[in-house]
């Protein structure tokens, strides 16, 4: 039922790893180990974002590092951890994250070990002996660690900004028991070869269909329930698979949550050896849950709603490479400025004429256009 990998080819097959600090911590008289890296930049006056990623079933802390490499933290400027799970006496001792729960399923068991509470203490851990800006912790993880990271992210979510899932969907039972404390921006990245439609076995439904979960985190947040859809450029026709990006925008505190489609992808890391090779799955979940905090994307502007976007209309959008801006005529010639959702200015257009056609140099994605009073949504494909 619960799929487990081994991470062996991606152990032979990767680049050079940055060496990380090993730890311990005792927690519900358990000895908890994990590993950590800090940037060469770091500097105790500064504070720096947290990321916690999770191994899969049956691996290592290990493992997770040539996943989610610490040379990443140390090129984005962030802290990051690799906790260890215990072996679980319900799954044969496999090194995995177990599932707190009632018991209501039959395939799920009585976790032995306290994972959430282990996390909670680690977070706490990490903050008194390092620069950690509390209000940006996040978590990731692979399989069974991503199915973790949604439990997590439900669970304490009152430590946790945003949370990023790979090859994995959420337990049912993490569903009908969650209990987010803030809106959650979520990205997740899942293949069409790997339970995409979810699992059920002797008619009891395991893991949600990505459907089905897509529709709830985005209703979660009060997202659009209908997304915009971006194809993937194609980096590597040798791979067998291709992706579409998937966002559902207008969340509350300026959330969109994000969804990776692997189309022909099975159960893997994407950007590892053996895997799709379009997208780098650390760097974009880096890229998503790096915009948020605490309180949902940074320098979200809460009078953004407020405004009378309707006022300022853009055409076509999506757009590709040009559209037209028309706002009411009786304004005069207007000042642009462009945002992308972490808040950088991406383009400022000196005054223009109503309904002039613009040509953009833009990546694909959604971006923020402000018309000195008015604002609109400008995705780009």
């Amino acid at each position: 039922m619960q799929p487990h990998i081994l991470l062996l080819i991606f152990l032979t097959f990767s680049s050079s790893i940055l060496a990380q600090t090993a730890a311990t911590l005792q927690h519900a008289g358990e000895t908890r180990e994990y590993l950590y890296y800090l940037p060469s930049s770091y500097d105790e006056s500064q504070q720096y974002p947290l990321m916690i990623t999770f191994h899969g079933g049956a691996g290592t802390m290990e493992d997770q590092t040539y996943l989610f490499s610490t040379e990443l933290a140390e090129q984005e400027n962030f802290i990051v951890v690799y906790p260890q799970a215990l072996p679980d006496p319900n799954d044969g001792n496999s090194t995995v994250w177990s599932l707190v729960n009632s018991g209501t399923l039959p395939y799920t068991f009585e976790n032995p070990h306290d994972d959430i509470g282990f996390v909670s203490e680690l977070i706490d851990e990490m903050v008194a002996n390092h620069s950690v800006d509390i209000e940006r912790v996040y978590a990731c993880g692979f399989s069974n660690g991503g199915g973790f990271s949604f439990d997590l992210s439900c669970r304490l979510s009152e430590k946790i900004a945003a949370v990023g899932v790979v090859a994995r969907s959420m337990y049912v039972e993490t569903h009908d028991e969650c209990n987010y404390t803030h809106p959650m921006p979520t990205i997740t990245i899942n293949g069409t070869d790997d339970f995409y439609e979810g699992i059920t076995y002797e008619g009891v439904l395991y893991f949600l269909g990505y459907n089905s979960l897509n529709e709830f985190l985005a209703s979660s947040v009060n997202a659009s329930l209908e997304p915009t859809i971006t194809p993937m450029p194609d980096l590597d026709s040798s791979d067998g698979s291709t992706v579409e990006l998937q966002q559902w925008d207008g969340g509350d505190n300026c959330i969109s949550i994000e969804h990776y489609k692997v189309i022909n992808g099975g159960h893997s890391w994407p950007g590892s050896y053996w895997s799709n090779q379009d997208i780098d799955a650390s760097q974009v979940i880096w890229d998503y849950v790096s915009q948020y905090n605490l309180n949902g994307l940074i320098d979200c502007s809460s009078n953004v709603e407020d405004q009378s976007i309707e006022t300022l209309t853009i055409y076509p959008n999506p757009a590709t490479n040009q559209t037209t801006f028309s706002w009411d005529s009786s304004l005069g010639s207007q000042a642009l400025q462009i945002y992308d959702l972490s808040g950088r200015v991406v383009a400022n257009i000196n005054k223009i004429q109503n309904s002039t056609l613009i040509k953009l140099d833009l990546e694909s994605g959604v971006y923020i256009v402000v018309c000195e009073e008015f604002t609109s949504k400008l995705v780009i494909k």
